[in-house]
């Protein structure tokens, strides 16, 4: 057999041309009022018969916060971390079958999540995230905000996808639903004290349990693409197969309110061709209640405020180091890992579970013990070959009775606090991240498989 000959890619050389390619951004408005509040809906539907990039679908909003007064006693309304921190609920579907969004209760909290866990670095956080996207708390001017904001997808199909350019032609009608998240996603800061410096006052509460916010001029901007002879070819590629395949990412979120003792078991069960990662974590369970006070985080090279719904906790004994805590994960009856593993292995997984193992990679956002304990805790498990390309290879739970649990022992309750707000009891949250397809063929008809 001959020897295959490898041709390093700095010698290579290369000279092709891709004739009649074109590229264009459409504005498009939402069906109906171009402003929303707290709780209320806004729906987009994107330009048919067109190649459509995915990856540029943006919504485009200006917001404004409205804080209180009580007995002399201001307090002003800031904006969560993350411009997405206002999506509660994101739905996308095609020609009425919804493909995202049928397992997740809070899309804000998911990606809040996925971006501790490993889904985001410095350097966007530092650029871009907080150039557009409102990525950092303002913690210390006393004033509520006016912003003009970019609200991306980071999660889900529009993103994580193996086709990135969506033939809306064969696909039909592509629409997005966005429900925006209740006021309790706001920060309340009191005049003259910087958030995360101290609790608020007797009045400073009772103000801030009416601040609001306001989302209005609202769009969306997309770009389409035009390649010559595209739908030619696509028509006789359908025409020859029976349908075409598109893998994306999906997510199934479970919580659990009311944990009150040391040891927890969260029991979860997904349908799915590929589970691919499980993160766990913990709110404080007064984390829907509107007007709670921010959090600063220690040692934190980054953000350094973090709002009372999107602080995630270890509950662990300790704060600087590992302490009682240990989590487990079983999918029908085997263990995840073999053994109970502490806090450090957990955030040790954020990097490695999203495949940043490498002296090269790029980082995470967490860059302290103990910002990871008080506001940035997530356990993940992996599950899948790490692999850059969108493809299904996690653990397949299709056609048994899969059941799987997520076990924490070692567990610190946190103290009520009238001083604080939290309350004596713990909220878990859980994600399933999975791997699944949608599935079309002539005559725009669309098939989700899980």
């Amino acid at each position: 057999m001959a020897e295959a000959m490898f041709v390093p890619q700095n010698v290579r050389f290369m000279s092709q041309k891709m004739s009649g390619y074109s590229r264009n951004r459409f504005r498009v408005m939402p069906l109906g009022a171009r402003s929303a509040s707290a709780g209320t809906t806004t729906n987009f539907a994107l330009p048919e018969n067109a190649l459509i990039d995915t990856s540029s679908i943006r919504v485009h909003a200006n917001v404004i916060t409205t804080g209180a007064d009580h007995n002399g006693t201001t307090v002003y309304a800031k904006l969560p971390q993350s411009s997405v921190s206002l999506v509660q609920r994101l739905n996308v579907s095609i020609n009425g079958v919804s493909i995202m969004n049928s397992g997740v209760s809070e899309y804000n909290t998911l990606c809040a999540v996925l971006r501790n866990a490993g889904g985001a670095n410095k350097d966007r956080d530092s650029s871009y995230d907080r150039a557009v996207a409102h990525g950092a708390i303002d913690g210390v001017t006393d004033a509520d905000e006016n912003v003009s904001v970019i609200i991306d997808f980071p999660a889900g199909c529009l993103s994580q996808n193996s086709t990135r350019f969506w033939p809306t032609q064969a696909l039909g009608s592509l629409n997005i639903e966005c429900q925006w998240a209740d006021n309790s996603v706001l920060v309340a800061k009191m005049d003259g004290q910087a958030v995360g410096a101290g609790n608020l006052s007797a009045d400073a509460k009772t103000a801030a349990a009416n601040v609001t916010y306001q989302v209005s001029d609202l769009y969306i901007t997309v770009d389409t693409i035009s390649l010559p002879n595209y739908d030619e070819m696509l028509r006789q590629r359908l025409s020859q197969e029976s349908s075409l395949s598109i893998a994306m990412k999906s997510y199934y979120t479970f919580a659990k309110d009311g944990v009150a003792s040391n040891a927890d078991t969260m029991v979860f069960s997904v349908a799915s061709s590929s589970i691919d990662r499980i993160i766990g974590t913990h709110r404080n369970s007064s984390y829907r209640t509107t007007g709670m006070r921010g959090w600063a985080l220690e040692d934190q090279l980054g953000d350094a405020f973090v709002g009372n719904y999107f602080r995630f906790l270890s509950l662990d004994s300790q704060t600087t180091r590992a302490g009682t805590l240990a989590v487990q994960y079983q999918i029908n009856n085997t263990p995840f890992p073999t053994y109970k593993a502490n806090v450090v292995e957990s955030l040790a997984d954020c990097c490695y579970t999203v495949d940043k193992s490498h002296q090269n990679d790029k980082g995470m956002i967490c860059s302290s013990l103990a910002s990871f304990h008080r506001g940035l805790y997530a356990a993940p498990l992996l599950l899948t070959h790490p692999t850059n390309v969108v493809m299904q290879a996690g653990f397949d739970s299709r056609g048994v009775a899969s059941q799987g649990q997520w076990e924490v022992t070692g567990m610190t309750m946190p103290t009520a606090s009238a001083n604080t707000g939290e309350l004596a009891t713990a909220s878990s949250f859980l994600v399933v991240e999975c791997t699944e397809q949608i599935l079309f063929s002539l005559g725009r008809e669309v098939i989700h498989v899980h």
